[in-house]
């Protein structure tokens, strides 16, 4: 399973959550759906330019440098006052982008250390970095899908992987992905989403799993394997068009105990989704 990408200290979302609602009033952004990402970049101060490659093949730089630039998607250029992101990403992903690298020039932390480091022309630890890139993550999250305005869309929507497929994602302009993953952590049930990608042989590689607050409560941490095979039950019960049914699946702990959930799944050609929760949660007896 891929490590979170969005893990962040209490303390740290507290203030990245105060940020990102300072950037959304300035921007004049709140209630206007999907959220006006050109209007947020003119509120923080920068430029964006989206060019079609962000390390051209005549690009002047070693070897090392230029498969670096490769795998970049976006980076904010200080001096300049711009953002810069690869034209060639799909349309949710770089507004994404865009609000991300946004957030490094906009939290006051980042803004305060790579002053610093231009300064001394010194480099950002590794550790620090991975820990800004998880920030800058859930600040563009918390732009992307106005804070709060998304949870209360969220609750008036009916319970199930159908709201942020159908719904959310469409209302807020916003990936697959991201829309499951913050539906499931604030819709106010216990839920939980299994993501897995696509492997050899009809088998499903475990990406990670989102839990609600109030699953993580009730049902504490659960284990996952690494891959299911096609004949496991993730495997049998994978959509063979784009949405399945609920299904009930019946999950045996390491201390014996039996937990009983209902499962909907969604293909999104990219990955496999497994939205979970216990029947209680739709009205139904639990088995």
């Amino acid at each position: 399973m891929k490590s979170d990408d969005f893990s962040v200290s209490a303390e740290q979302r507290h203030e990245i959550r105060l940020q990102a609602d300072r950037l959304l009033k300035k921007a004049g952004a709140y209630g206007i759906y999907p959220t006006p990402v050109k209007a947020i970049i003119a509120a923080s101060g920068l430029k964006a330019k989206y060019v079609q490659d962000l390390c051209p093949a005549d690009c002047e730089a070693p070897e090392k440098v230029k498969r670096a630039l490769s795998k970049l998607q976006g980076f904010l250029h200080r001096q300049e006052g711009m953002i810069f992101v690869d034209k060639a990403l799909t349309g949710t992903r770089r507004k994404f982008i865009s609000i991300h690298e946004v957030a490094h020039h906009w939290l006051p932390e980042h803004h305060a250390t790579y002053q610093i480091l231009e300064d001394s022309e010194t480099e950002l630890a590794e550790e620090t970095r991975d820990e800004f890139e998880r920030a800058a993550n859930c600040f563009s999250s918390d732009v992307l899908f106005q804070l709060d305005g998304f949870t209360t869309k969220a609750l008036d929507c009916e319970f199930g992987i159908g709201a942020p497929v159908k719904q959310l994602s469409k209302l807020f302009g916003t990936g697959i992905y991201s829309t499951i993953r913050r539906y499931t952590e604030v819709c106010g049930k216990r839920a939980a989403v299994l993501i897995c990608d696509k492997g050899p042989e009809e088998s499903l590689l475990v990406r990670r799993f989102i839990a609600s607050r109030q699953f993580q409560d009730a049902f504490g941490v659960l284990a996952w394997p690494q891959a299911y095979s096609a004949d496991s039950w993730f495997g049998r019960n994978r959509p063979r068009n784009t949405f399945s049914l609920p299904t009930t699946w019946i999950m045996k702990t390491a201390m014996g105990g039996r937990f009983s959930f209902l499962v909907e799944s969604y293909d999104s050609t990219r990955q496999v989704f497994f939205f979970i929760y216990p029947p209680s949660e739709v009205g139904q007896d639990i088995f």
